[in-house]
């Protein structure tokens, strides 16, 4: 029954529904094109890949010994360091100089860090974090680029190892660190990129438009409930008043008539 009633009142205002409908397809639109143009908000961009274990020259995946003085807890460690080393200058200058693009504009975000927003179609980003290591496990160092190209992307997630070994090597070199005491990046196979498509697609503004329109017929249907109670709670008021004027000054209640009564014979006794 409440289903037919809502949908009588919608027919009875159709014309709002049709506005409704008009207003929640073009926000749906808007959502997916650049209007007036109809230009697509979708776009490609570049997703680079690469990681590398925090090892030392003595393999720890291989020899479980501490003579290299380094143990899995510390190359973790070293590996959350050299994450945020890598992702902040000058390194990270030196990274897009390989690239050879402005170190200006390259967007950042280091281990447990996080891009003050999300990068856009043209913006290069780079990031490096640690997983998770498990007991015994050798910490990984994980690269991730954005780029407008795929081969800018690629060839970002190279060149961050690739500047990271050379910088420590040249670290080591200056402060005189034994070989066997030094720390090594171990490639892990060459980088992959990859094309991804960002931004709405007509799925999202299809479900836009529909949750504005149940919207619009919501404030409708919403709007006709309140004015119609208003009318009912005055129509209310009104007949009440006339009950009022009706009755007059008194409430004739059985109370009343019992004072009238008792009145009447004080008044015929003192006669």
């Amino acid at each position: 029954m409440e289903v037919v009633v809502i949908l009588r009142v919608l027919w009875r205002f159709r014309v709002l529904v049709a506005v409704a409908a008009v207003l929640a397809v073009l926000a749906g639109a808007a959502m997916v094109y650049k209007l007036p143009s109809l230009e697509s908000r979708q776009y490609d961009v570049g997703i680079g890949s690469a990681s590398a274990l925090v090892d030392t020259p003595s393999s720890q995946t291989v020899d479980l010994s501490d003579e290299t003085g380094a143990s899995i807890t510390t190359l973790s460690s070293r590996a959350t360091l050299l994450a945020s080393v890598m992702t902040s200058s000058p390194i990270k200058d030196e990274i897009a100089r390989r690239v050879g693009i402005d170190p200006d504009t390259l967007l950042t975000a280091g281990a447990g860090g996080a891009l003050a927003a999300p990068p856009g179609r043209n913006d290069i980003m780079l990031s490096a974090s640690v997983p998770t290591v498990e007991s015994g496990e050798v910490p990984i160092i994980v690269v991730k680029t954005q780029a407008p190209t795929t081969e800018v992307a690629r060839r970002l997630a190279d060149a961050a190892f690739d500047q990271l070994q050379e910088s420590l090597t040249s670290t080591a070199g200056i402060d005189k660190v034994p070989d066997a005491r030094r720390l090594v990046v171990r490639r892990l196979g060459d980088a992959n990129a990859k094309t991804l498509r960002q931004g709405p697609g007509t799925t999202t503004g299809v479900a836009v438009g529909f949750v504005l329109f149940l919207l619009g017929c919501a404030m409708i249907l919403g709007t006709w409930a309140l004015v119609r109670g208003w009318k009912r709670a005055a129509a209310m008021d009104r007949e009440s008043e006339a009950d009022d004027d009706d009755e007059g000054p008194w409430d004739y209640t059985e109370d009343a008539a019992v004072v009238a009564f008792e009145d009447r014979s004080r008044a015929a006794s003192g006669s």
